[in-house]
């Protein structure tokens, strides 16, 4: 059922997942003020910021124009987000061992 839900972009189902990629995004956001001490918590908080800035935007993107969901113009953003997401997770992982 899910994956019937999740292949219909105009269900309310997409709406719910594409607002939470938007609260995590602003949770990105507010997040990122608590990284000031060395040069990696600095990145840190750079990367942090895009990655919260690309992904409310990408949200907001996508819940203006709903039907275009899966096409190159929004789907780029969202592998772009991704890639953000993993490069901030692994700097979040050595600063914390730092």
């Amino acid at each position: 059922m899910p994956l019937i839900m999740m292949a219909n972009t105009g269900l309310c189902a997409w709406a719910l997942r594409i607002n939470g990629w938007g609260g995590i995004g602003l949770s990105f956001i507010l997040m990122a003020f608590i990284f000031n001490k060395c040069k990696y918590e600095k990145l840190s908080k750079n990367l942090f910021i895009v990655n919260g800035v690309s992904s409310c935007l990408s949200a907001l993107m996508t819940l203006i124009n709903m039907n275009k969901l899966l096409s190159s113009g929004l789907f780029t953003p969202l592998i772009i987000w991704n890639i953000f997401l993993f490069v901030v997770d692994l700097i979040f992982l050595i600063t914390s061992k730092s």
